[in-house]
């Protein structure tokens, strides 16, 4: 027999043994009052398998692995039913848990799921705070987490912020930054995903910084613009303040949706002129128009040139967007890598 073997059946019998040092011939006292001299004739187990010195138990109670299965306690039964279930119960768990991640990550797009698979590499969570009384706004947060002495800790690593601000239910962009060894991880896309998600279920819309738009994000605003899972919202162009007082508008004769989009107008200003305008005016305005205004320009010329318009209604930094279909935050969570208040 296999060495190791023997060694394991040796020291399972060791384990089970109930050690008596009692042999036939030695004297024994029993009663009540174990007073009563008693020779040990024999040495055996009654029809329960409990240990018996001259055919009397020598026990108070019933070692109940030593009974038949019929004779176990009730509860002891019920257990050994959980037992051979929880194998199955443990699988359909596991198999429910997985359905839960793959339905909820199913309408992720390519670039999403890679994120979030590194980020569970990582050991990578998010966090989003949205506040939707006074001023509108909604931030997300990126962590590192990190298990020290079995605490978890984390590390802020990159976060988005986006509020409302000249146009009601509009969200304009604003700090937005992952620090520098993340970035090659497609995790500034999950950002601007999880914000637009955010921001959608509170029924706003996500549009670029009004000011300066990275080329990064120009990436992403034109990949919105030019999806289908986005709804497109046409901001119009706010005019200067002589606009307003001379009440000049470019799209909609109303002041609602007037947004100042200074990151468009720095990039593209510089393929119109005033003589531009000037020229365009003198082509299409009446006389009695051209002899009202005169050598006087407007600040907001450029309303008027059908080509400055149609450059503006192309560009995706003039509109504000909302996800048709939301299934990221639902996809973190599923794969547990969406933070509560409390673990922060």
């Amino acid at each position: 027999m296999n060495t190791n073997l023997l060694r394991k059946k040796i020291s399972k019998l060791l384990e089970e043994a109930i050690s008596l040092d009692v042999k036939p011939g030695d004297v024994i006292l029993t009663g009540r009052f174990k007073n009563k001299r008693r020779i040990v004739k024999s040495i055996g187990t009654d029809k329960f398998g409990q240990p018996t010195i001259n055919g009397k138990s020598i026990l108070k109670f019933k070692i109940e692995k030593k009974m038949p299965k019929k004779k176990w306690s009730a509860q002891t039964k019920a257990e050994l039913r959980e037992q051979k279930r929880e194998p199955s119960v443990k699988l359909l768990r596991e198999t429910i848990r997985k359905l839960i991640i793959e339905s909820a990550c199913d309408n992720t797009n390519a670039v999403i799921s890679n994120a979030i698979q590194q980020c569970k590499k990582q050991n990578i969570k998010f966090f989003i705070d949205a506040q939707d009384r006074w001023d509108k706004s909604t931030t997300v947060e990126m962590y590192l987490a990190e298990t020290i002495d079995g605490q978890e800790y984390y590390e802020l690593i990159g976060r988005l912020d986006a509020g409302e601000q000249e146009v009601k239910g509009v969200y304009v962009t604003g700090l937005s930054q992952i620090d520098g060894q993340y970035r090659s991880l497609g995790l500034g896309a999950l950002l601007y995903d999880l914000a637009m998600e955010s921001i959608t279920e509170h029924n706003g819309w996500f549009t670029c910084d009004g000011e300066e738009v990275s080329a990064f994000a120009m990436k992403m605003w034109r990949f919105f613009m030019s999806s289908s899972n986005y709804e497109q919202k046409q901001l119009d162009l706010a005019p200067t303040e002589e606009g307003y007082l001379e009440q000049e508008h470019f799209l909609t004769p109303t002041q609602d949706d007037d947004a100042h989009r200074e990151s468009f107008m720095s990039g593209i200003m510089g393929q119109y002129s005033e003589d531009h305008w000037k020229k365009h005016f003198a082509q299409h305005a009446t006389p009695e128009a051209q002899e009202d205004m005169g050598d006087m320009i407007s600040d907001n010329w450029h309303f008027y040139d059908p080509n400055f318009k149609e450059d503006y209604l192309a560009s995706p930094m003039t509109k504000a967007y909302r996800k048709t279909s939301l299934s990221t935050i639902e996809c973190l969570k599923a794969e547990g890598l969406f933070m509560k208040e409390e673990d922060r």
